[in-house]
């Protein structure tokens, strides 16, 4: 049971940290430096939401240590998700670009985000 609600505490948390780190903008780049603001207020919004529903204080502090680590990895995913993009608007500017070239960004950016998926639900 306790399992199953830290499963669902770290999945909450988990959507909460990507919906905040998204960008808010319709333009690349303008209010990039609020990205750790919003990663930093997202984690103390969830250790706060685990010191109140985790009773055990030693269970509270591992849920918290899980949580900092899928932080981290979603913090870095999200930086090679903009990497990929950047490489995409450059590529598309290019009127000698092959498809070939469009494709191969896409298929990267597809294994690094089953890559980092793996990892945070093996965690």
């Amino acid at each position: 049971m306790h399992r199953m609600v830290n499963g669902l505490l770290v999945a909450m948390g988990m959507v909460v940290l990507v919906g905040c780190s998204s960008s808010h903008y319709p333009h690349h780049g303008i209010g990039a430096g609020k990205s750790d603001a919003y990663w930093q207020k997202g984690q103390q919004d969830m250790e706060g939401l685990i010191n109140r529903t985790v009773q055990d204080p030693n269970k509270a502090k591992e849920v918290n240590a899980l949580v900092g680590e899928i932080i981290n990895e979603l913090k870095a995913s999200r930086e090679q998700e903009r990497n990929y993009h950047r490489q995409l608007y450059t590529l598309n500017t290019s009127y000698t670009a092959e498809p070939a070239e469009f494709s191969k960004i896409l298929n990267e950016a597809t294994v690094q985000r089953a890559q980092s998926s793996a990892k945070v639900l093996s965690l």
